[in-house]
């Protein structure tokens, strides 16, 4: 074998080693195994975009979960508003009063929470929630929400705490079995079915 021939060999050998790695490999950032810290904001629904007063940081997993009620003069909801009357005042397309979180880093993205979701944050930014809604006239009622940022080592859109303590997946890859479909959408497919599950505050 020429000197070229063993240099394209090992290139290529290197590249399918560097592919499986990205698929299944062990991340080399540290886990963190506590359980998030919790925050609760109320949420008017007389007022707009309302600060929160917590920072999340790229990369981490916004646990998002609301209750309660508000109202105007058509109705009352919850946290999912009424998705028979989407409305796209924000450049997402929501159940009108539905729950709305943006990240001060990402202006232009907006994310639709409703009873529970989860945010990867995109970039760094302060927490900023309202209602699906214009400001008319009888809007009144708050929901309180509770907010978990949690740190997300292998980067797969899943915190180390749920992966560990929901999931029983490795926080360290993506792919915990390197069966090919990664934690992510395994996850996706468990929370899809009746009791799924999900990430609750400490005092449920």
């Amino acid at each position: 074998m020429s000197i070229l021939q063993y240099s394209r060999t090992a290139g290529m050998a290197l590249l399918a080693g560097a592919a499986a790695c990205l698929a299944g490999c062990a991340t080399t950032k540290a886990v963190r195994e506590t359980r998030p810290v919790e925050y609760v904001v109320m949420v008017r629904a007389d007022l707009p975009w309302q600060n929160s007063g917590i920072t999340v940081r790229e990369g981490e997993v916004l646990h998002c979960l609301a209750e309660g009620k508000w109202s105007d003069d058509f109705g009352v909801y919850g946290p999912a508003g009424d998705p028979e009357h989407p409305r796209d005042n924000f450049g997402v397309n929501a159940p009108g009063n539905g729950l709305l979180l943006r990240l001060s880093g990402q202006t232009n993205r907006v994310y639709f929470i409703g009873a529970q979701a989860d945010v990867v944050a995109e970039r760094s930014g302060h927490v900023y929630l309202r209602g699906n809604a214009a400001l008319a006239p009888g809007a009144r009622g708050q929901l309180k929400v509770t907010l978990m940022p949690a740190p997300d080592a292998d980067g797969d859109g899943l915190s180390d705490y749920e992966e560990i303590q929901l999931w029983r997946t490795d926080p360290r890859r993506r792919d915990s079995n390197g069966a090919g479909f990664g934690d992510a959408a395994i996850v996706s497919d468990r929370r899809s079915r009746p009791g799924g599950g999900v990430l609750k505050p400490a005092a449920n």
